[in-house]
């Protein structure tokens, strides 16, 4: 997806955080910019899913365009709403998110209303959109929540590298010194055929008899 480096450019371009972008585009259109819903009321397209139905002074071509979509998205939408509700962008919340994607004042209480400017707008009394939100927020964000809270900082690649690297090394030194061994014992063996190794068996078993 060469398009994607383009989509979080914008995004830090308009200062908005991986935990309110992603688990709206991935409720959108599941990361499929050519996405299109099409009904009598709405016609969506592309990674926000931008109804030009309701904007009509969107092109089709430029929804189409993932990195275009995305900054009409982050411009138009998330970045009204984010202002208009004072949302903490430096601390990761379900509720930030979900107030900025539905465009309600309470997510969880419709009687409130939309906020003055901003928001996807989805069809928010919809309990699949809301449970497929929640999923998409906890699968983007969620684990980077609870490495945060642990102290993790991540793994390193180059350490990672180096220490696959040097298992290997030693696995490899381990398996050149057991064919040495074998190919040294072969050739004892081959140098010396003529080693009787019955008799000196024969003679520790009668000592075990004597014994």
């Amino acid at each position: 997806m060469e398009w994607l480096q383009g989509v979080k450019d914008i995004m830090i371009k308009y200062n908005i955080p991986d935990w309110i972008w992603k688990p709206i585009m991935n409720t959108e259109s599941g990361g499929n910019p050519k996405d299109a819903f099409i009904t009598s009321k709405e016609s969506s397209y592309g990674l926000f899913q931008i109804n030009k139905k309701a904007h009509p002074e969107y092109s089709i071509n430029d929804l189409l365009d993932p990195v275009k979509n995305a900054e009409i998205a982050a411009r138009d939408f998330l970045t009204p709403a984010i202002h208009s509700m004072n949302i903490d962008i430096t601390k990761p919340s379900l509720r930030s998110a979900q107030i900025v994607y539905s465009g309600m004042v309470d997510p969880n209480d419709f009687s409130k209303g939309y906020i003055p400017s901003g928001g996807i707008r989805p069809d928010w009394s919809s309990e699949e959109t809301r449970n497929r939100f929640s999923i998409n927020y906890d699968i983007n964000v969620g684990d980077i929540e609870i490495a945060e809270e642990s102290g993790y900082t991540g793994v390193n690649p180059d350490q990672v590298f180096l220490n696959t690297k040097e298992s290997l090394i030693k696995i490899i030194i381990m398996i050149v010194i057991f064919l040495v061994g074998i190919y040294a014992l072969f050739m004892i063996l081959k140098d010396n055929t003529d080693i009787d190794l019955i008799t000196p068996l024969k003679e520790f078993a009668k000592m075990k008899k004597g014994g």
